[in-house]
């Protein structure tokens, strides 16, 4: 595998992994990168071993070392394969033939990762019928929406499956290079096409129709040996192998223990610029203090959740919880515990059904309600417990604001003062200027927009307004140039729900002040930061979303956002957090600043750079 992606040879050795690894475990969680982006992580707890993720893309799959950071929110598609497949036990991992396809197979459905363009991750029941696919798809032959029974595209050659005549026979028809005629027709891609030239000794240059049949003979016996290779992974320079490569410089390779393993350090622990090492060694405190305050608060916001919920269901199955406690009150005055837990499936129900297990040491029994297990203190009542549960939430609330509160004053105390940047607005509203130096406003919500338009627009100003439900109004202070105008558009787009939705584009329209008016027609009503429009409107069609930062040149360090691309930095609508997004910014713009910049922009918190990632979460542009 190559910085391309996944190979179906590839695919092969990695199905065998996993299958070792996650056949058997069952689906815990699952997440999704964006809402309509190909990036997925599955969490498996598999009995015996524990938890294992599996991080999957539109170009690769692999068992990651460590959790990636979760998504804020999970889409519609990812809660639709939440709600069927969590619990789920995966009983088999395929690869379809010899295709970049696999497959996740559960007791009831089929999850479908199609690696090859454009690529679609497709849910389906086990007779095949589409449940949703992430993307609706139309070809000549070839249909993926609901209620269509999935159909994979047309199947390449296993070139592992050819006799030597057939070889000899597609060879004939072909003129291209040998190289090209390995990677493409026989389907081994670019890497292993050289690997299979280099074993059979042969000239890749020369075209396949020349080859002669000895030669051919000694390629389809290299060929073949790729698929009896032991997997020993190797990472190279630009390239993972799941086995060791003849055709790859020997200089700086690294062994790994599975081919995940070495696919998770070629992805995942890149090794920094020179520039982003320095800034991590001054960093180091904080990113580390960081670490351990997201760590507490995840574990508190779970305690929080679970202890609700606990309390919940105690609530609303009181007396068959009081069943069960009087029960256990009532045979412990003849009985032992152990004789508690052996008469168990023969009382009376709820009983059976809802005790699980004891803990006497404790003084603490295990009941299941709704398929959630909860332990209770066996000496108080369910309302008693249930207030406990309660309590316990609270107190687990409590501890996140607390956190909330010291990562705050970690930010403030580790903030430099010196250093200008500007942000994109302090006060009521965001505040920018263009290019050429003109003041541009715009709201931050529905009441900003109000306060925007009725007491901070004048006569001479122009408004924006992206063409979607959702959006900040953006006005342009006093006569502006078209470069102004054409910047405030891409203000608009931007500071609209067309980001949150990861719109590539928007359209919007540009007005004078007085065509807006409070007053609806009759019978209308208009909330608030809402306007009616009248008159003729200049539109601005298909306008990019983007944010570049940049690093001005000036006699003091300045940091400023771009509306649309620009030389710098560009950011674009994408399922990235903020928090991790502005360390990716930080680093990329690192790798591009003078060391003079360098010596500046090293002082500053990563989280400095948040401001500037509009609705919390995009992505560095490609």
């Amino acid at each position: 595998m190559d910085e391309q992606g996944v190979a179906a040879l590839d695919l092969r050795f990695l199905v065998r992994e996993l299958r070792g690894a996650l056949v058997g475990g069952f689906i815990k969680k699952i997440f999704q990168y964006g809402n309509r982006q190909k990036q997925f992580l599955l969490e498996v707890n598999v009995p015996g071993t524990g938890t294992k993720f599996l991080y999957i893309d539109r170009k690769k799959l692999f068992l990651a070392a460590q959790k990636p950071e979760s998504p804020p929110e999970p889409p519609q598609f990812c809660m639709f394969l939440r709600k069927r497949l969590a619990g789920s036990k995966i009983l088999e991992i395929e690869q379809r033939g010899f295709d970049r396809i696999v497959a996740i197979a559960t007791a009831e459905h089929v999850l479908i990762f199609e690696f090859l363009e454009p690529g679609n991750v497709i849910l389906t029941d086990m007779n095949g019928m589409i449940a949703l696919p992430l993307e609706l798809q139309t070809w000549k032959d070839r249909v993926i929406k609901p209620k269509v029974r999935y159909s994979p595209p047309p199947s390449p050659l296993d070139p592992f499956t050819l006799e030597f005549n057939d070889v000899v026979k597609l060879a004939e028809k072909h003129s291209k290079k040998l190289v090209v005629f390995v990677a493409s027709i026989l389907g081994l891609g670019g890497v292993y096409a050289r690997e299979v030239c280099v074993r059979a000794k042969v000239d890749e240059q020369l075209p396949a129709n020349q080859v002669p049949a000895a030669d051919l003979s000694r390629v389809v016996t290299a060929l073949r040996s790729l698929e009896k290779e032991q997997l020993m992974a190797v990472r190279y320079e630009t390239i993972v192998s799941p086995f060791p490569l003849h055709s790859a410089p020997i200089h700086g390779a690294r062994s790994f223990p599975s081919f995940s393993a070495a696919l998770d350090d070629y992805f995942t622990h890149e090794v920094a610029a020179a520039s982003q090492k320095h800034v991590k060694e001054k960093e180091g405190k904080q990113v580390y203090i960081k670490q351990q305050q997201e760590k507490a608060l995840e574990k508190w916001r779970q305690i929080e959740q679970e202890s609700r919920r606990h309390g919940e269901l105690l609530s609303s199955h009181v007396a068959e919880v009081d069943a069960v406690l009087s029960w256990i009150t009532k045979t412990r005055k003849t009985r032992s515990w152990d004789n508690v837990l052996k008469e168990r499936p023969i009382a009376p129900e709820p009983i059976p059904s809802l005790l699980k297990d004891i803990h006497p040491d404790q003084g603490q029994v295990i009941i299941e309600l709704e398929n959630t297990p909860i332990i209770i203190d066996v000496r108080k009542a369910a309302l008693q417990n249930a207030a406990e549960k309660f309590q316990r939430a609270k107190k687990a609330k409590n501890k996140v604001a607390g956190i909330h509160k010291a990562m705050k004053r970690e930010i403030a105390r580790s903030t430099p003062k010196k250093e200008k940047v500007r942000a994109q607005g302090k006060g009521t509203f965001l505040t920018f200027t263009s290019v050429d130096g003109t003041r541009i406003l715009a709201g931050r919500d529905a009441e900003t927009n109000e306060q925007l338009i009725k007491k901070q627009t004048g006569p001479n100003d122009l408004v924006f307004h992206a063409d979607i439900t959702g959006a900040a109004f953006v006005v342009v202070k006093g006569p502006a140039s078209e470069q102004t105008k054409q910047e405030a558009a891409v203000v608009a787009a931007v500071h609209s729900k067309a980001w949150q939705r990861g719109l590539g584009t928007a359209d919007v329209f540009a007005v004078t002040p007085d065509q807006l008016s409070k007053k609806p027609q009759s019978g209308e009503y208009l909330p608030t930061g809402s306007f009616v429009v009248r008159g003729k409107r200049t539109w601005y069609r298909n306008v990019p979303l983007a944010v570049t930062i940049t690093i001005v040149k000036a006699e003091e360090f300045e940091i400023v956002p771009r509306y649309g691309r620009a030389k710098g930095v560009v950011v674009v609508p994408g399922g990235v957090p903020a928090p991790e997004l502005a360390r990716q910014i930080k680093g990329a713009l690192l790798s591009r600043a003078s060391k003079v910049q360098q010596e500046q922009l090293v002082k500053l918190p990563a989280t400095a750079f948040e401001q500037y990632i509009p609705g919390g979460k995009g992505q560095l542009a490609l």
